[in-house]
């Protein structure tokens, strides 16, 4: 439920100016989490056949605070005008978001987001009826695409090898542990670089390119897990860890964090949460798929399972290319406009255009 309210909520009350660093923190607390999982299951921790139960009681402390912090989260402006139309709580929300009481221009845009007039609502969109629609076909394709890329990455299979390559490399086992730590906190490195390049380098760039590079990855990876199947060198898995790492830093950059903001600044407000919602869906999906079937493939393939990551990166990379817009700066209209989808007009529009002529 998180995954589906956290990121159009940070949409929705972030400047255009910093909304993609905002959506990215979202990522980086999951990555921060995920390492403060590894931490806890620590054999002198947690790690321990009679001590897991405590490591997963632990996550109850941060709901806990979380309940009490929820008080002080200030309402969406967006869904406050589109939903309930009510512009004086939507005003004094931004104000306190933006520090100014010059709120004018953030008014007009979410006006101009949800194609309302004064008085109006906009009314949520049902998942068949986001599905039904021409208007929102490709937002919620390529969302959903986004989002089956990042749960068919291959990331989880890399790390299930990870431990596997550390020990090829001629870590000691006790020391593994503290080398999958590693793994982790470069992942959060790499995330908290994402937030800073996110809004220098644009989503599209920090998507596809690293993705390009995962493909040359896992090229790689298939080739030094195969000969290191027979091999068992340790040159061999300390270069197999090198490209583990630098596959971390490529996800962690770009298909990480943006799948989870991106359905947000493509979609209008009143198909937003339902376009997300199939996103986590789709995601969630891909992710009980590899769970199921990876370990069957990995057993009969072996290293050579990467090449099934690698043919489903490269097409997701070749469809992203054509059909995924840049939403830097760029308003919802701009994303609509690169896929030719025609804006319907709002009800002010309507009222301005010449009546049609009467004829006897």
């Amino acid at each position: 439920m998180a995954c589906v309210i956290v990121p159009p909520f940070i949409g929705e009350i972030s400047s255009q100016r910093v909304r993609g660093a905002a959506g990215a923190a979202f990522q980086l607390a999951l990555t921060i989490g995920i390492l403060v999982a590894q931490v806890v299951g620590l054999p002198f921790i947690a790690g321990t056949c009679t001590g897991w139960g405590w490591g997963l009681a632990i996550v109850f402390l941060l709901p806990l605070a979380g309940l009490f912090l929820l008080f002080l989260i200030p309402n969406s402006p967006t869904q406050m005008i589109a939903k309930y139309n009510d512009e004086e709580q939507a005003v004094a929300d931004l104000k306190k978001l933006r520090g100014t009481d010059d709120v004018h221009a953030d008014v007009e845009l979410i006006h101009q987001q949800t194609r309302q007039t004064s008085g109006s609502r906009t009314e949520s969109l049902s998942i068949p009826q986001v599905i039904a629609s021409p208007q929102y076909r490709w937002p919620m394709l390529v969302t959903v695409i986004l989002q089956l890329s990042q749960a068919l990455s291959g990331v989880n299979a890399v790390f299930f090898y990870s431990s596997k390559m550390f020990e090829k490399a001629g870590i000691p086992h006790h020391l593994i542990p503290y080398a999958n730590i590693g793994t982790g906190a470069i992942n959060v490195l790499a995330t908290i670089i994402s937030v800073v390049l996110i809004e220098k380098l644009g989503r599209r760039a920090l998507v596809i390119y690293p993705m390009a590079a995962m493909v040359a990855v896992f090229g790689v990876l298939t080739v030094l897990v195969q000969l290191n199947e027979s091999r068992n060198s340790t040159t061999l898995g300390l270069i197999s860890v090198i490209f583990i790492l630098i596959f971390i830093v490529c996800f962690a950059v770009g298909l990480g964090p943006i799948p989870f903001l991106f359905g947000s600044e493509v979609c209008r407000p009143e198909a937003r949460d339902s376009v997300q919602s199939l996103g986590l869906v789709s995601n969630y999906l891909g992710n009980i798929l590899l769970s199921l079937f990876f370990p069957a493939l990995n057993s009969i393939l072996g290293g050579y399972v990467f090449l099934i990551f690698l043919v489903l990166v490269l097409a997701n990379v070749i469809f992203l290319w054509f059909k995924m817009p840049e939403t830097k700066n760029r308003s919802i209209e701009d994303a609509e406009r690169f896929w030719n989808i025609q804006a319907p007009i709002s009800a002010k529009q309507a009222s301005l255009l010449p009546s049609p002529a009467v004829t006897a």
